[in-house]
């Protein structure tokens, strides 16, 4: 069949895609088109001779998946000629705005570039000389629809030679990042494009390269000089649509908010790539961008817009984007501001900034009275903060007191509380599975870290005296257990972390703390998710050493939670009894052999001993009664917790448990086939006992410890 044949068979089929009848057929067609053997030359027709854009388009897909397929099959002329012939169609068709043809051949000239990398037989269509003449075009040229074209490909390029967005060309993954590499090192330096004189599509073109630019290079390290395509893409988003940040907000708004989060993008991905220490990069002041350094330059624009957004916090729209993406910038810079000229001060603003904005956050959020928004946001740094936590606090109790609506000060302590744990612990919490540390910052900040921290008891102790109170809902203590979880974790015990001059003692503490987690339980029954809170992220928390289990074993409302637990007088789920023998199992490593294995045994046998009572009766009837079932659980639950807690020193009595219980389980499992709950309850303990308790262990114990499938 020859080459106009070929077109109009598969012009037909194109149209006939469009016919629900006819759609099936036309499909095989075109896929047999996609895979023939040498399909390139009738491709290349149809794009030269065919006026169907549907039929062009099928023509383009094809052409690039045969021209890679066949790659390695073709010749050096074959594979020049192909690759020219797309980069002149991509330029011919530069003035088809919405063409999807001319949108494939961009990407299609930018893979087969790409893939003739480093083959000799390409070495005029290299991509160093390719860039260079782009670049030069996209400059020299008058016509502003090939201008857009040629940012175009070259942000094609771009996305191609990085390997997050690259096409797999069936390639290795190292060929990928030395195209990457080559690309960074040779193509890429010839970019220094000014912002041209452009119309609306080539100035988004630009934007496009920008963004894909910025976000190319892989993180470095410090004080290593930043790419110039980098330096390029950030000095364009600052002078095009970023500077001064007022105008930029009112040019957004105006209708050009696309152009400012595009800025806002290059500032995070140059933020992800470049560290602070970067030199002539974020400490540089560039000609058009003021009179102060571009980190200050980035922390006026990011105040700007969290500032705005703080006035309506209601608002979610382009400009909570941007405020999200310069945030998420922030956090890059803030880990390397040490040493560099107003950097502390730059993120201090910020924090400030972005303080407020939470504030008013939460108190919309609690109301839609938005006049007392934004009113307590003093903070600027973690002292600041402490005063805005007290303010909120103060205020609370003062709801409380007289009755009045909490909704505000709720939602704004809430939101306080998480600030403050995340300032004064790097690690989310021993629950986690995390190692926790100090702050790095933390001999900057003791005297601060120590007010907070006796802020943070303040706000325990506000919900233990008034817990149950309709002004204090289930949310506060969640969020407080969680963030007092997380400090405990840190910070416990606090006579060897916290300066003497806080005044905290760790019996105080502990006493104050395991108080919250009872009030969690007994002000708010049926509370399950506060529960879980309580059990896995407050007192899971505290028993992280020898020393604190030593002082909560010393301490009368830990030992009256065990008590209570023991008794089975404190009713919580199953899901909850878990966690919670876990953490009181914990405890046994601050006390010595005898007294641990009394502590455990107190803790874990009234379990075993009912689920043995139950196993000897052995009647399925009684078994499967809708009032034993859950109590069948809460006890299966509470021995699982008990072997997750497991410590050197809970090994005995916890073995002499897990024998004991060995006959019991192999007669429970198939009482309550059928009961999937329940069965997979027994196998979920069977597992811990392996997992938690069997490793330290003998092999002569071991034998008689109830593994799935004994019995």
């Amino acid at each position: 069949m020859d080459l106009a044949s070929i077109q109009t068979v598969i012009e037909a089929a194109s149209n006939a895609l469009e016919n629900s009848h006819t759609r099936l057929e036309a499909e095989r067609t075109l896929l047999d088109f996609r895979c023939s053997p040498s399909p390139l030359a009738a491709c290349q027709h149809i794009l030269s001779h065919s006026s169907m854009p549907a039929a062009q388009f099928q023509a383009v897909l094809t052409l690039r998946d045969a021209s890679l397929r066949l790659w390695p099959e073709l010749g050096a002329p074959e594979r020049q000629g192909v690759t020219r012939f797309v980069l002149e169609q991509a330029l011919h068709r530069s003035r088809e705005s919405l063409s999807l043809v001319r949108s494939q051949c961009v990407l299609t000239a930018a893979q087969l570039v790409k893939r003739g990398h480093g083959d000799a037989s390409q070495s005029d269509l290299g991509l160093e000389g390719l860039v260079r003449g782009i670049v030069h075009r996209a400059l020299s040229t008058r016509d502003l629809h090939e201008q857009r074209t040629c940012l175009e490909l070259l942000t094609a390029l771009t996305a191609e030679c990085n390997p997050q967005s690259a096409s797999p060309m069936e390639k290795p993954w190292s060929w990928h990042d030395k195209a990457r590499q080559d690309f960074e090192r040779g193509a890429l330096a010839e970019v220094a494009l000014g912002p041209p004189a452009c119309d609306r599509e080539a100035a988004r073109a630009m934007r496009q390269l920008a963004v894909h630019l910025a976000q190319t290079s892989e993180p470095l390290g410090p004080h290593r000089p930043a790419p110039t395509y980098t330096a390029w893409s950030l000095r364009l988003a600052f002078q095009a649509w970023l500077w001064p940040p007022g105008a930029a907000l009112d040019r957004a708004e105006r209708g050009t908010e696309e152009e400012f989060l595009d800025g806002c993008r290059v500032v995070a991905a140059a933020a992800a790539a470049a560290p602070v220490s970067a030199p002539r990069l974020w400490d540089w002041i560039e000609p058009g961008e003021g009179t102060q350094t571009r980190i200050a330059a980035a922390a006026e624009l990011t105040c700007a817009v969290l500032s705005t957004l703080a006035s309506d916090p209601q608002r979610d729209d382009w400009l909570t984007e941007a405020g999200r993406t310069l945030v998420d910038a922030w956090a890059a810079l803030a880990t390397g501001l040490e040493g560099v000229q107003g950097g502390a001060e730059a993120a201090t603003a910020v924090f400030e900034a972005g303080l407020r904005r939470g504030l008013a956050l939460a108190a919309a959020e609690a109301t839609q009275d938005e006049d007392e928004a934004g009113e307590h946001a003093e903070a600027a740094t973690l002292e600041h903060d402490l005063a805005a936590l007290v303010d909120a606090r103060s205020r609370l109790e003062a709801a409380v007191a007289a009755a009045s609506d909490p909704s505000i000060p709720l939602e704004q302590l809430c939101w306080l509380l998480q600030v403050a744990a995340a300032l004064l612990a790097d690690a989310p919490g021993a629950d986690a599975g995390d190692s926790p540390a100090l702050p790095l910052a933390w001999d900057a900040m003791r005297d601060a870290a120590a007010a907070a921290s006796m802020q943070l008891l303040a706000v325990a102790q506000l919900c233990v005296t008034h817990g149950g109170h309709d002004a204090l809902s289930p949310r506060l203590l969640e969020v407080t257990c969680v963030s007092l979880g997380r400090w405990a974790a840190t910070w416990f015990p606090t006579e060897a972390s916290l300066p003497p001059a806080s005044g905290a003692q760790d019996a105080d503490v502990a006493q104050l703390l395991v108080q919250l987690a009872r009030t969690a339980f007994l002000a708010y029954p049926g509370e399950t998710a506060l529960h879980k809170k309580a059990s896995r992220r407050l007192l899971r928390a505290l028993p992280t050493s020898a020393p604190a289990a030593a002082t909560l074993l010393r301490c009368d409302s830990w030992l009256d939670l065990c008590r209570a637990v023991a008794s089975q007088e404190l009713l919580v789920s199953a899901d909850v009894a878990r966690p919670l023998l876990c953490a009181l199992c914990l405890a046994a490593k601050g006390d010595d052999a005898e007294g641990a294995a009394a502590y455990v045994r107190h803790l874990v046998q009234p379990s075993v001993d009912r689920l043995q009572e139950l196993a000897g009766d052995g009647r399925r009837d009684v078994l499967w009664r809708a009032d034993v079932t859950p109590r069948v659980l809460f006890w299966l639950e509470s021995v699982r917790g008990a072997m997750q807690g497991t410590c050197t020193a809970s090994v005995r009595p916890l073995t002499g448990a897990a024998q004991q219980l060995a006959r019991p389980l192999s007669l429970l499992l198939p009482a309550y086939r059928g009961q999937s709950e329940v069965t997979t309850a027994l196998l979920k303990l069977a597992a811990a006992v392996g997992e938690n308790l069997l490793p330290l262990v003998t092999d002569v114990s071991a034998a008689c410890l109830p593994l799935p499938g004994k019995g």
